[in-house]
């Protein structure tokens, strides 16, 4: 399980275990409180189906945090009556229907009182969503969808470890070795993105503009280039240099 900056598109944390079976939902009660003492003030998990109960929610939102999750049916939803559904569009013109009540049965202690909202998409499976944030006023239904459709940056961000950091050619035999393997590239990850950043404030063009796949490419030519003309001593020499220096 790995927790992306949405912002940023950055790896801020991750949680494993040898059994590539092991269901990932288990990680949350470790990867939570790690994240909180890497991104300072309040935040909004978002998650997929899989986090849809009444423990992982329950989790996201101490310490005043907001959760944004997928609905999930094996949880039932008991909808309130005195707060009744409203209807609206999202920017693509597509219909929404918000409703209020609790996520969980009358009987189960843990119950959550959330927001849900279905988002009715013609063709494709329709989305629907809860969460804590449940003032409609200072947080639109609108805002909302538009968090969650884009979590597809997570799916991209796993696309680019595999594919562009050569994860699919594994250095290890053991589950031990594919893990470190895979952190490493999770790190490479967030140097290219911080890199990437930064050349386009100076280019003055957005950072989606910036191919990291590109970047990452140079990078490999220039620390070829770099090990061929320059001895492993001197390089060593350098960047103690440089240490004290910036030290």
């Amino acid at each position: 399980m790995v927790a992306v900056d949405m912002r940023s598109g950055l790896a801020v944390a991750m949680r494993a275990h040898p059994d590539g079976d092991a269901n990932e939902v288990r990680f949350v009660g470790d990867l939570v409180p790690e994240v909180r003492q890497l991104v300072p003030g309040k935040r909004l998990w978002v998650g997929d189906a899989s986090f849809c109960d009444l423990t992982q929610p329950a989790r996201c939102a101490e310490q005043g945090d907001a959760f944004l999750v997928r609905y999930h049916p094996k949880v039932p939803f008991y909808a309130d009556p005195a707060c009744p559904a409203r209807q609206g569009h999202d920017s693509a013109g597509r219909r929404y229907v918000e409703e209020w009540g609790h996520l969980g049965s009358p009987r189960n202690k843990k119950r959550i009182y959330v927001r849900r909202i279905t988002l009715y998409r013609p063709g494709e499976k329709d989305v629907i969503l809860v969460t804590n944030l449940c003032d409609a006023a200072a947080v639109p239904a609108v805002d909302l969808l538009e968090v969650y459709l884009n979590r597809w940056g997570i799916e991209r961000m796993f696309e680019q470890v595999t594919e562009v950091f050569g994860l699919e050619h594994l250095i290890g035999t053991k589950p031990e070795g594919v893990l470190f393997q895979f952190a490493m590239c999770l790190l490479l990850y967030n140097l290219i993105q911080v890199v990437r950043g930064e050349v386009a404030v100076g280019v003055r063009r957005g950072r989606e503009e910036i191919s990291g796949e590109k970047m990452f490419e140079d990078v490999q030519l220039q620390m070829i280039a770099w090990s061929q003309t320059v001895e492993p001593e001197e390089t060593i020499a350098h960047f103690e240099r440089e240490w004290r220096r910036r030290r």
